[in-house]
């Protein structure tokens, strides 16, 4: 009779040969990832970089357009200025005859048309008066009167400096 030879126990090394792929297997997927998340990183890099350069091109697109802007506006302003009657705001100041007041500063913005005018005087009456000089002839009036500030009078050396005119008025006008 011919003997039969039956193993219950399996093999061992399939054992092994499956450990080994089990452990290629994860190294291989752990290197995937570690590359994965460095190419992730030289992306974002990557988009960063370029989103700064945009905006830095963006901004210099921007700049220039707004000098170019700028000069054109500019150049519009001073034109609008020379343009402009300058002769009836300067004959009103020139005429102007209120005894103790003084003009202290005059600014004109041409591009806007408004004249400011600060005068200094001596009473509240003499505002007035001011008022209905520069205003004198027009249906309209054209001046407006701001308002004033009082002047306090100062010390030097020890010593009370009265001030002449304690009074300082602001009246503007728009003019086409």
């Amino acid at each position: 009779m011919q003997t039969v030879d039956i193993d219950f126990l399996p093999a061992r090394w399939w054992r092994w040969l499956w450990f080994a792929g089990l452990c290629v297997s994860v190294a291989v997927l752990v290197h995937a990832w570690r590359v994965g998340t460095q190419v992730d990183g030289e992306l974002q890099r990557m988009r960063s970089e370029v989103s700064q350069v945009r905006s830095e091109l963006q901004r210099q697109a921007l700049v220039q357009a707004g000098a170019a802007d700028l000069r054109e506006r500019s150049t519009h302003a001073v034109v609008r200025a020379l343009q402009r009657d300058w002769n009836m705001p300067f004959t009103t100041i020139e005429s102007l005859a209120t005894e103790g007041a003084r003009l202290k500063t005059f600014h004109a913005d041409g591009a806007a048309g408004v004249l400011q005018l600060e005068y200094e005087f001596g009473t509240a009456e003499t505002a007035l008066a001011m008022t209905e000089q520069l205003n004198a002839g027009r249906d309209v009036p054209l001046w407006k009167f701001e308002g004033f500030q009082t002047q306090a009078p100062r010390v030097q050396r020890d010593v009370l400096v009265e001030v002449p005119s304690p009074f300082v008025g602001r009246w503007s006008a728009h003019f086409n």
